[in-house]
């Protein structure tokens, strides 16, 4: 493992989908919303599923359900003050970038769903899903930063006259066009759910409806995902219950991993799977 420091943010989709991470303790979450929390976790009809509205206090709210319930593992009852507020921040950025309000249109789209009690006391599930491109010949995944440059380059490339012809065009389509061999995809991430609600369908129900976003909302046929091949919990979920098939691997790939020591993230390499499905 390489202990320098990183950023989240080249890194959307190599955050995973946890299923043993971060218990709920009286350490972290009030006592009330801990029993609230497990009593609705008997029925999936006790909640709801949304899209994060992107304020920077939606957006806070998120950052801190991931760090509770992804980011760091089964078993730590406790994560010193400076650390834990170190891990939110960062993540805090990182979806802040990629979800927070915006003056106008990303050129990519991109939502956080966010699953929650009737009362919108808490989060107890979340999903993200970004357009992205990928290479025709299926070995190269980019991370949404790395596609915004890319296409905006071609597009200021264009004259004036030019770019009037993509107007209200799809950005398949714009893709397709100016990027070839590129490809303009759908991929879900960062998907995490509570341990008082897992093998209760949330991540299910995350996920349909981020199938549901990219066939009805955003008009694609398919949807990818990153995995790590070691995550045997995630793969059953996406490769048996939904159907993902392989579409390559990345040898090596670079993935992130909480140092509680530091209270930074770190790189490590992992090998990594990447699915696909159709739609």
């Amino acid at each position: 493992m390489r202990t320098r420091v990183v950023s989240l943010l080249p890194f959307f989709v190599t955050i995973l989908y946890s299923i043993d991470s971060f218990p709920l303790t009286a350490t972290n979450i009030p006592v009330r919303k801990l029993c609230l929390l497990k009593s609705l976790a008997t029925s999936n009809s006790d909640y709801s599923v949304a899209f994060c509205s992107g304020d920077e206090e939606s957006i806070s709210r998120a950052a801190k359900f991931m760090v509770d319930s992804f980011w760091l593992p089964q078993g730590i009852s406790a994560t010193p003050t400076i650390q834990y507020g170190g891990f939110t921040w960062a993540v805090a950025e990182d979806l802040m970038q990629r979800y927070g309000e915006t003056l106008g249109a990303r050129t990519f789209d991109s939502r956080l769903v966010v699953a929650t009690p009737r009362d919108d006391s808490a989060i107890i599930g979340m999903v993200a899903v970004d357009v992205t491109l990928i290479s025709a010949e299926q070995t190269l995944m980019r991370n949404r930063g790395e596609s915004e440059s890319i296409l905006k380059d071609a597009i200021n490339a264009l004259g004036p006259k030019q770019r009037r012809q993509y107007k209200g065009s799809s950005i398949q389509n714009i893709v397709e066009s100016l990027l070839p061999p590129q490809k303009a995809v759908v991929v879900l991430s960062n998907l995490a759910v509570n341990p008082p609600f897992r093998r209760n369908g949330v991540a299910l129900k995350l996920c349909n409806e981020v199938e549901r976003i990219a066939k009805e909302d955003w008009g694609f046929d398919e949807l990818y995902l990153r995995v790590e091949s070691s995550n045997v919990a995630a793969r059953a979920l996406y490769e048996t219950q939904l159907s993902y098939r392989l579409a390559w691997v990345e040898r090596n790939a670079v993935a992130l991993r909480a140092d509680l020591k530091s209270g930074n993230f770190v790189e490590c390499a992992s090998d990594t799977l990447i699915l696909v499905k159709s739609l």
